[in-house]
């Protein structure tokens, strides 16, 4: 059974909505899925640990949220090669 992390930066709350709905498809595939918002996210440690990492992010004047754009240099240091 694989561990999944999604991550959702949100303004409104409509992201973190499909995160929910992404890790209940995950979670009947019969795999793990936690889902946090993105101000839990505070080094590259806390994307360590999972087989599949999702980030989703609400786009505004077409630019997604600046604190997913940190995560994602985060996500640099976080060695996630080989992983979904």
């Amino acid at each position: 059974m694989g561990k999944a992390l999604i991550v959702c930066a949100t303004r409104a709350g409509e992201t973190l909505k499909i995160g929910e709905l992404i890790a209940e498809g995950i979670r009947i595939a019969g795999h793990e899925a936690k889902v946090v918002k993105i101000a839990e996210i505070k080094n590259e440690t806390d994307l360590t640990g999972y087989d599949a990492l999702v980030l989703g992010s609400a786009t505004y004047h077409g630019e997604m949220i600046q604190s997913m754009k940190t995560v994602l240099f985060l996500a640099e240091k976080a060695e996630l090669e080989g992983k979904i």
